[in-house]
């Protein structure tokens, strides 16, 4: 028997076609026909018989990447866009770490004469896909492919597996391995991310044990799709984000006339994607043009923020929105900055760091400095909500917590109820967006990776030596 990894089971038929059997090539041959197909052909789609998924143009890193499981490293290159230069390669994520750093040459299949990253010559999206690939691999535990190798009784080209028919494993009496397998791909059809997560390595190692390559490659394209549309979930996420606040820079903030800000707007300006998103040129998208936006006045309840106002002396900044004083902890109101790690600044992020810093020269250790304290607000993680003044270069009073957010520093948050500022703190985020400030410049690309979910934490030495943590998901 031939490896089940070349075993005829996928299928290339155009839209309006259906897939003939006698038509069916093994995966290491149907892929490079499709992908080279499929480029100037978006109608080619490639089926799988053992799955019964079919695999489109929108697909195509999906097929790339599962691809790579049936090829050992020594049969890519890195080709330089002319072919002046090619490298063999012998680690595959060696390679493509090499092609990140020196954003020069693609990958290249010699013997299909065929491109699975272009060169940045030709492909705008050359260090995104390099990315893509990396992380694909990474998830998958693909970065090292077995090397090509003789097998008895088996080619010099195809990888060496148990010459066994999959019905004759039996990992339970009467419990093949193909049955398990089936009942493995029911049941992931119908089960939640988080169970994916727990069960997908050990139906990995059943569909092995069970069918060989074939097996994974089905698993790892249906794994990959998954995935795909997970992603896509993501980018529509990100441009509904995208477009709300583009608008909100063209239109105004959105508050209805009762005087609440739309929660949707609010929510992208606060999870808004860091580096230069071109928002000024953005071309909104029709639904989001077509909705309901007026401009009221916010309505703020003025009993839910009772202000009190006192002087304080400035004996530690913890991070870009949290100091200590003579009298106690603060966080300043209505702004958000990234955490920083006590433990080892090393590892905070550089927009962290950032904001730290510039907090620690608008007031630094020993300094003065007016509070308003929310006193009728809570005081989380026993730190005191407040607006911080200080002493700006010309001498008049500068609120702190606007000024972070004017130079993009900072995000705005959108806790209920509303504090007597957001409208001014909102008009200073939509602005620092515009112009590209702080956060919002090309300083903080490569491109962002949007989230369906975010997993905030902060971690603070209490007076009393413990350390305290706390998470939250939005």
């Amino acid at each position: 028997m031939r490896s089940p990894a070349h075993s005829n089971s996928y299928i290339l038929f155009r839209k309006g076609n259906q897939p003939d059997p006698a038509q069916a090539l093994p995966y290491d041959k149907a892929a490079p026909l499709f992908l080279k197909g499929v480029a100037s052909d978006p109608e080619l789609k490639l089926f799988d018989t053992e799955t019964r998924l079919t695999y489109t143009a929108s697909d195509v890193d999906a097929v790339k990447v599962a691809y790579l499981t049936q090829v050992p490293p020594n049969a890519l290159v890195i080709r330089s866009h002319d072919g002046a230069s090619v490298t063999r390669i012998a680690d595959l994520s060696a390679a493509l770490d090499t092609l990140a750093q020196t954003k020069q040459g693609g990958l290249y299949v010699p013997k299909e004469d065929m491109w699975l990253i272009r060169p940045p010559e030709e492909n705008p999206d050359h260090e995104q896909q390099v990315e893509d690939f990396k992380q694909a691999i990474a998830d998958l535990g693909l970065a090292q492919p077995p090397e090509t190798q003789s097998h008895a009784g088996m080619p010099m080209e195809t990888y060496p597996v148990e010459a066994r028919e999959s019905s004759d494993i039996e990992i339970l009496p009467g419990l093949s391995g193909d049955k398990v397998l089936e009942a493995t791909i029911g049941y992931l059809q119908n089960a939640n991310p988080v169970t994916l997560v727990v069960l997908g390595g050990l139906a990995g190692m059943v569909a092995y044990k069970s069918m060989g390559l074939k097996g994974v490659v089905g698993l790892v394209l249906a794994t990959l799709a998954l995935k795909r549309y997970l992603k896509m979930g993501h980018k529509v996420v990100l441009d509904q984000r995208l477009d709300l606040v583009a608008r909100g820079i063209q239109d105004g903030i959105p508050v209805n006339k009762n005087g609440v800000i739309d929660p949707e707007f609010l929510d992208a300006l606060r999870h808004f994607p860091a580096g230069d998103n071109r928002i000024a040129a953005r071309q909104i998208n029709a639904a989001v043009r077509a909705r309901q936006w007026e401009n009221n006045p916010i309505k703020i309840d003025p009993g839910s923020y009772k202000l009190q106002s006192f002087e304080e002396t400035v004996s530690q900044v913890m991070d870009g929105d949290t100091l200590c004083g003579s009298r106690g902890r603060y966080r300043l109101i209505g702004v958000d900055t990234p955490d920083v790690d006590h433990n080892n600044s090393s590892h905070s992020h550089a927009r962290a760091q950032k904001a730290w810093a510039r907090l620690q020269k608008l007031i630094p250790p020993g300094s003065q400095v007016r509070v308003e304290v929310a006193s009728n607000q809570p005081a989380l993680y026993g730190r005191l909500p407040c607006y911080v003044y200080t002493k700006h270069e010309q001498g008049q009073e500068v609120c702190v917590n606007k000024l972070l957010i004017e130079e993009g520093l900072a995000r705005v948050t959108n806790f209920q109820p509303y504090h007597p500022k957001l409208q001014a703190f909102v008009e200073a985020s939509l602005s620092a967006i515009a112009n590209r400030k702080g956060l919002w410049n090309a300083v903080h690309n490569p491109k962002p990776q949007p989230k369906l979910f975010f997993l905030e934490s902060e971690k603070m030495p209490e007076p009393d030596g413990i350390q305290r943590l706390s998470l939250s998901l939005s």
